[in-house]
């Protein structure tokens, strides 16, 4: 019926010789040659850091993706997303720190509409996504699920390219990261600008 786009995409990814990082320990005090270097790990004398290095066996990476978007009447846009990815390790190093820093699952729904009513219009997005370990050589921790509501109204000044957009991110205010060690992400509002002489919005 032409209200209707959809795409769905999937790949598999085999990988030989996977460089990936590994954790080494060393001594502080001693020297690895002989028995003082064991002394010194056991009690606690020692550093950690990672190196790059090859994987023994084969890594898979699996993902499936789909999305859509129809054209409801009067207008309305409704639309969506989601995501599948995971990996695996065939006969590797049990001490590989592979990075693949992805979560499994994610998906995210919209509702838009240019032109509600005499050039005001509207955007709201849900994006949800799933809890992942994170490993890195800054560290090694767990992102927790979280989700965001992204809203924004529009209005298009008349007879002319110019388009007023008030909205925020992460509207609900709960405070989330995407990666291990960062700086949490609490919520964005702007009020914008927009001219498009190649476009009629």
């Amino acid at each position: 019926n032409k209200r209707m786009f959809l795409d769905i995409h999937a790949y598999r990814n085999t990988y030989e010789d996977f460089i990936a990082n590994v954790n080494v320990v060393t001594p502080l005090l001693g020297s690895i040659d002989d028995i003082s270097g064991v002394l010194a790990l056991a009690s606690g004398n020692s550093s950690v850091y990672q190196l790059a290095t090859n994987a023994a066996g084969t890594v898979n990476s699996l993902g499936i993706g789909v999305s859509f978007e129809y054209a409801l009447t009067q207008g309305f846009r409704f639309n969506g997303y989601y995501n599948f990815a995971t990996y695996d390790i065939v006969d590797a190093n049990p001490e590989l720190i592979p990075g693949f820093n992805t979560p499994e699952h994610r998906f995210g729904l919209g509702l838009m509409n240019s032109n509600v009513f005499k050039g005001v219009g509207f955007s709201l997005r849900f994006h949800w996504s799933d809890s992942y370990e994170w490993n890195s050589a800054f560290g090694n921790g767990t992102v927790d699920t979280y989700n965001t509501v992204n809203a924004q109204v529009s209005y298009k000044i008349p007879n002319s390219k110019v388009v007023l957009k008030l909205g925020g991110n992460n509207i609900l205010g709960a405070e989330y990261r995407t990666s291990y060690g960062t700086p949490n992400v609490g919520s964005i509002y702007y009020l914008s600008f927009v001219f498009d002489e190649l476009n009629d919005f």
